[in-house]
Formats: C-alpha cells, sequence, structure tokens
C-alpha cells in the first residue's frame, strides 16, 4: 500500500536538510512540527473567538453612534404636571384598586413599561394613531370618544403630543402649528375630564423664544415646566 509523504523543509535550513515526511511523522506528538500544529491549533482558536470579538466591536461602535445621536437631539423636554415631583406618593400605591394609567401618544410603549415596572398590576390604556404601535385604542386624538370611561377613572395621565411641529429640528416645510395645538388641547380636555392625581405633558424644549410647546398659548394656565433630561 503506497504511503503519502510530504519533502519538507525546515525554516533557517538549507536543502539539504529537506526530508520526506508521513502525515504521522508531521503530526505525531513531540515531532518536528509539533510547534507548527500547535501554532495552527492556536490561530484555529483565534478565528473562532474572532465574531465574538467582532460582535463586541460592533457593540461598542453602536454605543458610539448612539452617543453620537444624543448629542445631535433637540434639547432636554420639558414637563408640565401636577406634582411631578411626588409621583410615587403613598396615594398610588395604597389605592384600594389597580394603578390605572392613560398614556396618550403611546408610540413605541417605552412609558408604559416603566409605569408597568413601578406598580405591579397596574391598568395601562395607550392611544396612538398609528396601528403599528398596537395601542389600546388605535385612533386619531381628536376623534377618541375619551368619556368611554367615567370620571376619575385614571390616576395618572401622561402625553407625549407629537413634537415635530414645535421642534426646531424641523427645517423643512411650515409646521402646522394649528394641528399640534388642536392636539394638546384635546389632551388638555382628556386631563380636565379625569382630573387624575398626576398628570405630564411631555414634550422638547425647542427654542425659547421662537417655538417649543411652552412658548404657545395653548399651554397658558399650566404650572411651571420641569425640565427633564433623557436618562
Amino acid at each position: 500500500m503506497p504511503v503519502q509523504e510530504w519533502l519538507t523543509k525546515w525554516k533557517g535550513l538549507p536543502h539539504s536538510h529537506s526530508q520526506w515526511r508521513t502525515r504521522e511523522d508531521l503530526e505525531g506528538k513531540g515531532g518536528r512540527l509539533e510547534p507548527l500544529r500547535a501554532f495552527f491549533e492556536a490561530d484555529e482558536e483565534k478565528r473562532r473567538k474572532a465574531p465574538e470579538k467582532r460582535g463586541r466591536e460592533t457593540h461598542g461602535q453602536q454605543q458610539e453612534q448612539r452617543a453620537q445621536l444624543m448629542a445631535m437631539r433637540t434639547p432636554t423636554p420639558k414637563v408640565y404636571s401636577r406634582g411631578a415631583n411626588q409621583v410615587y406618593q403613598p396615594h398610588l400605591t395604597t389605592v384600594q384598586h389597580p394603578v390605572r394609567i392613560l398614556v396618550l401618544f403611546c408610540g413605541t410603549g417605552s412609558v408604559e413599561q416603566q409605569f408597568q415596572r413601578q406598580f405591579d398590576g397596574c391598568e395601562v390604556v395607550t392611544v396612538d394613531i398609528l396601528p403599528k404601535w398596537q395601542a389600546t385604542c388605535t385612533e386619531d386624538i381628536l376623534h377618541w370618544n375619551y368619556r368611554l370611561y367615567p370620571r376619575h377613572h385614571f390616576d395618572v395621565i401622561w402625553a407625549s403630543p407629537p413634537c415635530k411641529e414645535y421642534s426646531k429640528a424641523k427645517t423643512r416645510g411650515v409646521p402646522d402649528l394649528e394641528l399640534a395645538d388642536r392636539r394638546v388641547k384635546r389632551t388638555r380636555q382628556i386631563i380636565e375630564n379625569y382630573d387624575p392625581a398626576y398628570y405630564f405633558i411631555e414634550n422638547p424644549a425647542g427654542d425659547a423664544l421662537l417655538r417649543g410647546l411652552h412658548t404657545r398659548s395653548v399651554m397658558k394656565g399650566l404650572p411651571d415646566p420641569h425640565p427633564v433630561s433623557y436618562c
């Protein structure tokens, strides 16, 4: 039976030292190529771990990109609220029924998720015009029948009206401030109807002089805004 051999040239030695070696000779423990075999094993291990390293590098790049995006975001938002500094007072933790929360313009659902973490078993009703957010009520707030629930039904109301028209980041087209104000006006009507223990109307601060929800007449009569951060 023929035996397969390789002509092996040793690095740093002349051709006269080249030798024919079988596979067993080359791979045998203690053989001349054991360091080479160890090198290939280490290289294979390195290649195996490369995707993990790339994953960590990608995560780091994502973190850096996220930080850059955060630096480009609109100014610190302002929250108009009654009792903004007392939202977790005993009133909400000792009520006889599960805490009831209404979230207007719910979007991705990040707000209600935080409420659900804070108040185990709370009841949350969400409203948004876009079906993709899968809100409790998928409807334009201007047409939503907010009298479906009895007065004083909700303990907390959170509203995040679309900020695009108020934001100085809007650089194309003419801001539809009339529509934006109508949404906020309806928000205030809903809050007045339910008269919750706590309510929040959140929006980016905008331009202190020209734009921003806090500059609009529809916000008259509310307490001074409380600046908060995204963190």
